[in-house]
This record gives structure tokens, sequence and C-alpha cells, in this order.
């Protein structure tokens, strides 16, 4: 079989697999991660205000991360104005996904480490949401791809999606990895002019914008000082060395060792290692931080992946996430909750305020399609509620404060209370 034929092969086989994974989960899993919630209604504020530069959460405005993935949620938002629909906003985020796992197939030679990845738990959990991570993770691979081919608007390129969707990391990483493997792989000047110019330029240019705005400069500042200093996801300096192994998931035993691991100045160790570190002194630690690890750690992983037999096994692998996110989507509280907010948005759109009680506001938020105001109690909602206002309530039984008014709207468990009041 020739080379071209076997490449093609190979890109249908991961492209078929992925969509098994991106597209149920896409549509099934309702948004639930305030990570994810600030892109969705970040993006829909976008699209509705058509205001690309200002970037709004919750009346807020919200310059803690670069714009990218607002500007792909937001159009993908447009042609048909669904601003509420989570699976339309996710759509540039699955291609994103897809890019991925191509761009680490050229990157590493074989089909392996991509399958590999699909079949990782991070992967699986992170990829098909529309949040900053997988963007960021994206660009990371095509930038040490443009180093590899020695294409530096490549690299360049790679380099320029991770600054706008994550930050300084999308340049500090690569730019370490390209320097410890310098001696090994040596570049020209022009290659380096080439890979660094432009996302000096993209990244000098939104800080600049951020610094000339009060607000925006504040929060950029914020976002500083909680990720290299004094962060609420503050962790010991050990989280990575048991978070990978739990992010890699079923990828880590499809690959185990048959031989003893060597060490060497080759670009997945570097990467990996110059990763791992960074992502180590930094002080806020997160589970999707994760993501950034995996591409690296599939390929050093695929050296010890049998060959035979291993479609199959991932097949099976996202088969079984496939049945647990139609279980999710049916039985999962988040699936309730999303249900039951979306069946009341109708009876809260003429309330001239809209209180909210009990999880995330921004859950409140994006299925109401509005903006809310957060309260402790239903009591206290209840209280200060105007002729017209509307209190909705989603909170477990154990913590409900009751409120003695015949509610029009109940949809109660015998977990949770769910219900909407409108005040006459």
């Amino acid at each position: 079989m020739s080379t071209g034929t076997t490449k093609v092969r190979d890109l249908l086989l991961i492209t078929g697999l992925a969509l098994l994974l991106l597209i149920p989960a896409g549509f099934l899993r309702p948004p639930a991660r305030q990570q994810e919630l600030r892109v969705l209604i970040s993006a829909r504020n976008m699209a509705d205000s058509g205001d690309w530069l200002r970037p709004e959460f919750q009346n807020q405005p919200r310059y803690r991360k670069p714009p990218l993935p607002y500007w792909l949620a937001a159009a993908a938002m447009l042609p048909d104005g669904l601003t509420d629909s989570a699976a339309r906003a996710r759509l540039p985020f699955a291609l994103v996904a897809l890019g991925a796992l191509f761009s680490l197939y050229t990157l590493s030679g074989s089909r392996t480490p991509p399958l590999l990845l699909l079949a990782s738990f991070g992967f699986w959990r992170f990829a098909p949401l529309a949040e900053t991570d997988m963007v960021n993770t994206f660009g990371m691979i095509l930038a040490m791809l443009g180093f590899q081919r020695k294409t530096g608007l490549l690299t360049a390129l790679g380099m320029c999606l991770s600054i706008l969707s994550k930050g300084p990391a999308g340049l500090v990483i690569p730019f370490i990895t390209f320097l410890c493997m310098i001696r090994a792989e040596p570049r020209d000047v022009r290659w380096w002019l080439t890979a660094l110019l432009p996302p000096l330029l993209v990244g000098g240019g939104w800080t600049g914008f951020l610094l000339n705005d009060p607000v925006a400069r504040a929060a950029f500042q914020d976002e500083i000082r909680d990720t290299f200093l004094d962060s609420p996801n503050h962790r010991g300096v050990l989280f990575y060395f048991y978070t990978l192994p739990a992010m890699l998931g079923p990828a880590l035993f499809l690959a185990f060792p048959r031989a003893r691991p060597k060490f060497a100045l080759t670009l997945p160790w570097v990467w990996f290692g110059v990763t791992f570190l960074l992502l180590s002194m930094t002080a806020s630690k997160q589970n999707h931080y994760t993501l950034m690890l995996l591409p690296p750690a599939v390929w050093l992983l695929s050296d010890f992946a049998p060959r035979k037999g291993l479609t199959l096994r991932i097949a099976l692998i996202l088969c079984i996430g496939i049945g647990a996110d139609l279980w999710r989507s049916r039985t999962h509280e988040d699936a309730l909750h999303s249900r039951f907010l979306r069946s009341i948005r109708p009876l809260t759109e003429e309330a001239p305020t809209l209180f909210v009680v009990g999880i995330n506001s921004a859950r409140f938020d994006f299925h109401l399609g509005r903006h809310v105001h957060n309260r402790d109690s239903a009591a206290l909602a209840f209280r200060q509620a105007r002729p017209g206002d509307a209190v909705v309530v989603v909170q477990p039984r154990d913590r409900y404060d009751s409120v003695e008014i015949l509610t029009p709207h109940d949809a109660g468990d015998d977990v949770w209370n769910r219900f909407l009041i409108l005040r006459p």
C-alpha cells in the first residue's frame, strides 16, 4: 500500500473516531462548567452587541482571558442567531480538536499518538467543550510542527493561536522548548525572526490594548497575580504528578511499557519536560491545564502501545464514553437543571428583574438568556422582588429555606427543589 493511501486511511480513521466522540458529547452535555459558561455568555454578548473587542460576562467586562475563544463561539452563533445554543457554539472547538489530532499525526509520523489522545480522559472531558484549553493545545502542536518542519510561519501561527486563547504560556512554553533543542536541531536567524516576530506583535498588541484601558488593565493584573503569585487554585508542586495519570486514563493502560524508556534530547521529551516544569512552578493549577501535557505524553507513550487491536480497543472506549453521555443527558442533575431552566424561560422574559437561588448564577444566565441577580436564599429573593419580578430556585432540599407561596411551575424531585415564583 502506498504512503499516500496509508495516510488517507489513517486520517479517515482518526476523523471517524473523533466524530464518534465529539458529536454526541457536543450535543448531549449541558454547559455546566464555569470555564465554558464564561466563553458561551461572553460570546453571546459579543454576537448580540457587535462589540468584538470588549468581552462582557454577566454585565461585567471580561478581560482576564484573550478573546479568540469568544470570537470562535460568537462566529458560530451568528449565522442563525442561535446565541443560546451550546451545541452551535461548540462546533468551532470540535474543528480545533480535529486539527489538533491531524497535526499530532503529522508531527509524530504515526497514527498511534492521536489515537491515544482520543482515548485519554482529559481529551474526552475537555475537547468537546467551548473552552480555551483545546485552542491553546492546538496552537502548541502547530508550533512544534513548525519547528520540526523548519517552517517559521507555521510556528508563528501556532504561537499566535495559543497567545490569543491562553496568554503568555503560548509563547513561553514553545520558546523555551526551542531553546533547549537548539544544539540538537539548530535553526537559522531567518527562522527565528519569522517564528517569533508575529506572536510578539500579536501578544504585544493585545497587552497594549489591555494596558490602555483602566478596567482591562486591572483584570490583566489580576490574571497575572492569580497565575503566578496568589491563586485561588493554588495546589502543591506535586499536583501534576497525580493529575496527569488520571487525565491520561485509558490511554495510559493501553500502553504498558515493553522496554525501559530512553530519556533523550528529542522534541517530545523536551516539550513534555518544559511544559510539566512550568505548569508545576505556577501558582495556579487546575485539571484542565493538564490538556497541554497530553500531546507530548501520548507521543512518548506511543512507543510502548500495541500495534494490533489498538483501534478496536479505542473504539470500544469511545462507545463507553458515548453511553456515559447518554446516561448523563437523561439522569444527571446538570441535565435536569438545564431542561428545567429552558422550560421556564418564556415565563421569565417579561420579568423586569430576575432573582436566582442555588446553582452557579452563570448557568441561570445562559439558559434564561439574560442577566440575573444571585441571592443566597429563596426567602431573601422573594422579599426583594417587586411586582412582576421572577424568582427561580434550583437548590438541594436539605438547604432549602421555604417561602409560603404557591408556585406556578414546580419541577421538584427527591433531592432537588426546582421552581419558579412570579411575584404578583
